[in-house]
This record gives C-alpha cells, structure tokens and sequence, in this order.
C-alpha cells in the first residue's frame, strides 16, 4: 500500500465521484496512516489509507468509517462526513475539514468546553438502542480489573524488549523505574477499592457506559472559524466514561491544559447517569490510565511500530529519545498522584460533594449541559 496508495485512492474516488481525481497531495505528519487531499469535480475530499498488519488485527478502517457514519447520521456535526470505504483496498473517504491543528499555548476553557461538549453528545447518541452494534473501544474497560489487565499485556510486550541489543540503558533505566511505579499503582488500586468497596471483577452498570474517541487529545483536532472539528476515530467505541475523561486529561500530545482539568471533569461528570459511582471510579482509574500513556509512548520501540511508522513515510526510530523523555515525564505525573497530588488538587474526595462542587463552578464559566450538536454549534 505505501508504494501503491495512488492508485488505490484513484480507484476509491473514481468509484465515489464518477472519475478519476483531478489532483492527490499525500499530507505529511501521520504516524499511522497515510492522509491524502483529493481534488474532483470542484469537490475537496479526504483519502485515508489505513496500516493493516499480522501483528495488529483491529479493524482501523472499519472502526472509524462505522463510528463516523454512526455520529453524522445522527446529526452530530463537529466531525468529518464519511463517504464511501472501500475494505478490500482499506481506504476511507470523507469530506475534507479545512482548519488548523491548536497550539499548546492557545488552548482555552472554551476549548475545554467544547471537548466535553463532544464526549456529552456521544454519550447521549450512547442511549441510542442502534449504538449497540458499534464495537468496544480500543482497551475498553468494563471491569476494575481490565484496566490491570490491559497494563499487563502492554508491559509483557516492552519487558520481552528488555534484553535485546538494540534497547538502550536509557530504555532499560526507564523500565525499571516503572516496574517499581508499577507495583505502586497496584497497591493503590488495591487499597482505594477495598476502601470503597468495589469488587475488581464485577462489571460496570452497563447504563453507565459512553461511547468514546479513545484518542481524543487537541492534537486530533482543527479549529475551523473558531469552533472545533474532531478527528481520528480508528479506536473509537464503548468504553467506561471514567478512562474516557481520564484518556482527554493524559494524552501524550496535546491533553486538556493542567489549568482546565477541574472544569473539563465537571463539565462531563455533570452529564453522566450514574455520575457518583463514575466520580469515585474515577479518582482510581486517573493514575491507571497515566500509566497507561507512559507505556504507550515506549511503542517506538516495538516492532509493529515500526512498520507502521515506515507505511506512513515515517522514521521509525527518530523519535525514540524523544518519546523515552516523555514516557518518563508521564511517570512524574502519575508519582505525584500517588503520592498525594489528587488530595492536594482538590478534584476527587471520598464521598460525592467534591464533584457536586466541581458541577457549579462549571455553571459559573459557563458551558452549558445543553451544548448543541449542530452545524452552528458541534
């Protein structure tokens, strides 16, 4: 697909418009895919071409093409219109959003406002009895224990890189130090569960759960006339609203501003049904899920990895000092967690009142629980 992603776009769009394109600019920048800006018929398009791998079976085309049809159809206008996919060619072909990705230091409380605003619309469309047929996110969690187990399967696979020649000390360095942060997090999930009595093995209300992104970071945004367009939705689906909100918090790459993360929570948990047992689920799933990122930053390393950095036209191993540091940066984070951070922040206590607080001062700054999912709003 790398070298023939021309012609298999060609064929996609010439099936959708009645043509062959004018015009194909592969974009620069993706790390997983290859992005194209399709020119036909006066029309502006957008090609996806999607990585498919032995050693990575998830069904990104089929995952993003079904979320998106799912959320348009039912009138949720602040992402890409699909068109048409082709499966055997994997390529995606959408409406084309002409915006620029936010800078870290422009992200605002609207824009805040405006990602919750988002993940309240899924959860709404989540009520939908037809959302049923949508698949479970990537490393959806349905149970305390699936967040362990998730951790657990990422860490087999980075503990099995340990020994070979090609990892660095800094690597191995790094790896030790979350081996030690590891058993830490376990000891505190053990802990705060028993303390609230919640059974690691027993299943989410299943009314409580949302439909998520997955990967909702700024990064995966354009701001277009002010309002933000959300993108990338290959591991979009069910999921527990308490990793959704963690998920927006922890992003690698452009996350919620540390200064907007008390109102972004509030924003969301004011609009969740069972929103008491999601606010203390969530006081033990934030540090978990921050792991979670700092494992994830060390996929550099890993050979899948690889080769979907190479089918993008990417480096493979250019950014792997850069993602070590940041791994390690994420560790700092989830440290200071455990060590009293979320007591010194304020967000979560152990009864509900902390979040009932949280709820008004959303009011006061004003995002509204009625966020619109139209063209003139989302």
């Amino acid at each position: 697909m790398n070298d023939g992603w021309e012609q298999a776009v060609a064929q996609v769009v010439k099936a959708y418009a009645g043509q062959y394109p004018d015009n194909l600019e592969r974009v620069a920048g993706g790390f997983n895919n290859i992005g194209v800006r399709v020119e036909v018929k006066g029309l502006r398009l957008f090609a996806k071409c999607y990585f498919r791998h032995a050693g990575d079976t998830r069904d990104r085309l089929g995952t993003e093409f079904g979320f998106l049809r799912f959320v348009w159809d039912h009138g949720i206008r602040c992402v890409p219109e699909p068109l048409v996919m082709d499966e055997a060619a994997g390529v995606g072909l959408y409406a084309r959003i002409e915006g620029k990705v936010p800078e870290a230091d422009s992200i605002s409380r609207a824009d805040a406002g405006q990602m919750a605003g988002f993940l309240v619309g899924l959860n709404r469309l989540a009520r939908d009895p037809a959302a049923g047929a949508l698949p479970p996110a990537s490393e959806s969690a349905f149970q305390l224990s699936d967040y362990l187990a998730h951790q657990d399967r990422r860490w087999a696979r980075l503990e099995s890189l340990a020994g070979t020649e090609a990892i660095g000390e800094s690597f191995r360095a790094l790896m030790e130090r979350m081996s030690v942060l590891r058993r830490k997090l376990r000891d505190f999930v053990a802990t705060l569960a028993h303390e609230q009595g919640m059974d690691p093995a027993a299943e989410f209300p299943r009314d409580t759960l949302t439909l998520s992104p997955a990967d909702h970071g700024f990064h995966n945004t354009l701001r277009r006339e002010g309002a933000l367009v959300f993108l990338d939705f290959e591991y979009a689906g069910w999921d527990d609203p308490a990793q959704m909100i963690a998920n927006a918090c922890h992003q690698s790459r452009l996350p919620v501003p540390a200064a907007e993360r008390r109102y972004f929570i509030a924003t969301v948990l004011e609009s969740l049904p069972g929103a008491a047992g999601i606010a203390k689920r969530l006081r033990i799933v934030y540090p978990l899920v921050g792991f979670k990122w700092a494992l994830i930053l060390l996929n550099e390393f890993l050979p899948v990895s690889g080769d979907r950095r190479r089918f993008a036209g990417e480096d493979p191993v250019a950014r792997r000092e850069e993602q070590l540091a940041k791994s390690a940066r994420q560790c700092d984070v989830v440290e200071r967690w455990l060590d009293g951070g979320a007591a010194e922040w304020g967000w979560f206590g152990s009864d509900t009142s902390p979040y009932l607080e949280m709820w008004s001062g959303g009011r006061r700054h004003g995002v509204a629980p009625g966020y619109k999912m139209t063209q003139k709003g989302l």
